[in-house]
């Protein structure tokens, strides 16, 4: 397999993208600097100052994400991608019609990267909420990579899709507090180059809230793809920094594996196929102990939904060190490990082979 590429992948990975200047902040911070500086150079007059002080309207921003959703490429993504690319054979991901569906993705990097270096795939869906402009400033990305020559042709297989962890699971939608959670909520089945013309408009001033409003509600009209569609894998990567990814993410993994393993179960029967019992699988890169508290509340609600969690490595890497007693010490050492999910029900029994030796978290 040649090895993978991914330097060319254009992702606006800078933190001050998040909160960036409108045109109209840009000339309303000109002309302000130019009054602050004219009344800096006058020289002083006995005219007294107002009775009340004068209050400048906030300056117009656009809020790219929610929190730092989609500002930058995390370490974590680029470990995924390193181990993927020593197994991708191994386990299956390089193998043709393979259906690979991202959460969390932020900059979209890690799913452009598979889309790129995974030609035989079939789909490689990125999702994320539209609270606070992420699926947006997400859709962005992507169409920039459209445009680029060594990229484009593998894009093909790229999609994007809303996902929103508390809806996907009957909640409330979340609210990011910026103003902006309506912000690119597209119907479901609406592909990346379909959107282009909707995306162009949200251009123009007000046209966003109003183009949002009436996606929304003609995707709360249409099914998702998630459950629909069987994955052979789902990803993801460093998803856990608050309290509502330690409730939600273990219980959007059960369902994405369970609706997938229910339809490789379907079709194995319609197939008559009586070849090994497939089962899908995450693989989910993490950084230990940079919330060491939310790690132990994380790993506790994977297991009581029912997934194993495993840290798998490449073959013939080092046994990474062996984790320390929870909260033993004060500042433990960050290590970013990749970690294999299955439902308890699909894992080898014991004594039966696991692909890549690897050890719990």
């Amino acid at each position: 397999m040649h090895p993978w590429s991914c330097d060319d992948i254009v992702t606006c990975d800078n933190f001050e993208y998040m909160v960036r200047p409108s045109a109209e902040a840009l000339l309303f911070l000109a002309v302000t600097a130019d009054a602050v500086f004219i009344a800096k150079s006058s020289p002083p007059t006995d005219t007294p100052a107002p009775a009340d002080p004068v209050l400048f309207p906030r300056a117009p921003q656009e809020t790219a994400t929610f929190a730092t959703t989609g500002g930058h490429v995390w370490p974590a993504a680029r470990r995924l991608v390193e181990y993927f690319e020593a197994v991708a054979d191994d386990i299956g991901l390089s193998r043709p019609g393979a259906q690979i569906v991202e959460l969390g993705a932020g900059t979209g990097w890690l799913s452009m990267a598979l889309a790129k270096n995974l030609p035989n795939a079939k789909r490689v869906v990125a999702t994320e909420m539209g609270a606070g402009g992420a699926l947006r400033w997400l859709r962005r990305n992507v169409r920039a990579n459209e445009q680029t020559g060594s990229v484009r042709a593998c894009m093909r297989v790229l999609t994007t899709e809303e996902c929103d962890w508390s809806t996907y699971l009957g909640g409330e939608p979340t609210r990011s507090g910026y103003g902006d959670d309506a912000d690119d909520v597209a119907p479901a089945s609406r592909t990346d180059a379909e959107t282009e013309n909707a995306e162009n408009a949200e251009n123009a001033e007000n046209a966003e809230n109003v183009d949002a409003r009436s996606a929304s509600a003609s995707a709360s009209a249409r099914p998702s793809t998630l459950d629909s569609t069987a994955w052979d894998f789902v990803v993801g990567s460093d998803l856990v920094y608050d309290d509502a990814g330690v409730a939600m993410l273990p219980r959007v993994f059960r369902r994405l594996l369970d609706n997938a393993a229910n339809a490789f179960d379907a079709r194995a029967a319609t197939e008559g196929d009586a070849r090994e019992k497939k089962s899908p699988a995450a693989y989910y890169a993490h950084t230990k102990y940079r919330y060491e508290l939310r790690d132990i509340e994380f790993f506790a609600e994977m297991s009581r939904r029912g997934l194993v969690v495993t840290e798998v490595r490449e073959p013939n890497a080092p046994t990474p060190p062996a984790s320390p007693e929870p909260l033993s010490q004060l500042f433990p050492e960050k290590r970013i490990a990749v970690f294999q999910i299955r439902r308890r029900e699909d894992v080898a029994e014991p004594g039966e082979k696991e692909t890549h030796a690897s050890n719990a978290p």
